[in-house]
């Protein structure tokens, strides 16, 4: 009789044991289940970030009409096509704008660009395949000077239904410089009084041309002759404003028989030669030594560049 209740007890406590592991378990994998996220929540989490991709197309800036390796996407195929196909080109006053050849449209597009600078106006042409299009826009002299200047470009396509689709590019910004064909001389040059008192005198004239150039000339007058100063000729093509070129600097002497002072060069000019209009110059001058005088008299003509074929 002891000893089968000693073999019960001892199965009721191992019974009572194992039940008390079994919780233990229990609890330690509910445990783990609760601070592991599920799958839900991992979608939830991953839905709150965007693609890296996305970003990326957010941060590229638009594109430049034309150019760079980001095509102009249009409201149409037909519309980013000619989008893609335009490139402007500038020089002195003269912007052009081209649309390449050979682009098969399903629907006509008409191309309107607005050009403003100096002046303005706009162009309106419809696509055409076989040669492309130009618009030619030569802003007006106005005062000569560098100025920005804007081109602003609409493309437009019928509509199946009515209406049109309507599209403008990103606008050109370029700077115009006016550009000159430059030209100076002859020179005549007449004294006022003799710088000597018997004779001819023997003239040593100088110039420095608008590049800042020493020039040098001699020769024999006397007063009231007029003589063509040889070699007095200066021409630049495409001289602009940015080129600051100063207007000629002159002077003449005489031989020096006993001790002379010789004054320093004059100063520079600090007028700029472009821009300016043809006319001619009528300048005295004083012997260096201030022992005679004289007068000088030159030409000078200047020519817009325009550039119709660029």
């Amino acid at each position: 009789m002891r000893h089968h209740r000693s073999v019960l007890f001892l199965v009721t406590s191992l019974a009572f044991f194992l039940g008390l592991m079994g919780c233990a378990a229990d609890s330690t994998k509910s445990s783990s289940e609760a601070s592991s996220p599920s799958s839900v929540a991992q979608a939830e989490s991953g839905k709150e970030q965007p693609p890296s991709r996305e970003i990326h197309e957010r941060a590229v800036p638009p594109p430049s009409p034309g150019s760079g390796p980001h095509p102009i996407m249009g409201p149409t195929d037909n519309i980013t096509k000619v989008a893609n196909a335009i490139a402007m080109r500038h020089k002195s006053l003269t912007v052009l704008i081209v649309v390449n050849p050979g682009l098969q449209l399903t629907q006509p597009v008409t191309i309107s660009i607005g050009f403003s600078g100096y002046g303005g106006t706009r162009q309106t042409q419809d696509y055409v395949a076989s040669t492309g299009n130009h618009f030619l826009y030569n802003d007006p002299e106005g005062n000569a000077k560098p100025r920005q200047a804007f081109a602003a470009v609409t493309l437009t396509e019928p509509k199946p239904g009515g209406g049109l689709y309507s599209f403008s590019l990103p606008p050109w910004n370029v700077m115009l410089d006016p550009l000159y064909d430059v030209s100076i001389g002859p020179l005549a040059f007449t004294l006022f009084t003799g710088c000597t008192l018997i004779g001819n005198d023997d003239i040593k004239f100088s110039w420095l041309s608008p590049d800042k150039v020493d020039h040098h000339a001699e020769f024999l007058t006397r007063s009231g002759e007029h003589t063509t100063i040889p070699g007095y000729a200066w021409f630049r093509a495409e001289a602009s404003a940015s080129a600051n070129l100063i207007p000629p600097v002159m002077s003449f002497e005489t031989p020096c028989v006993t001790v002379c002072y010789i004054p320093g060069a004059p100063p520079l000019p600090t007028t700029n030669l472009v821009p300016g209009i043809r006319r001619q110059v009528v300048t005295s001058l004083e012997e260096i030594r201030g022992s005679c005088s004289a007068s000088a008299q030159y030409n000078i003509t200047y020519t817009l560049r325009w550039y119709p074929y660029l």
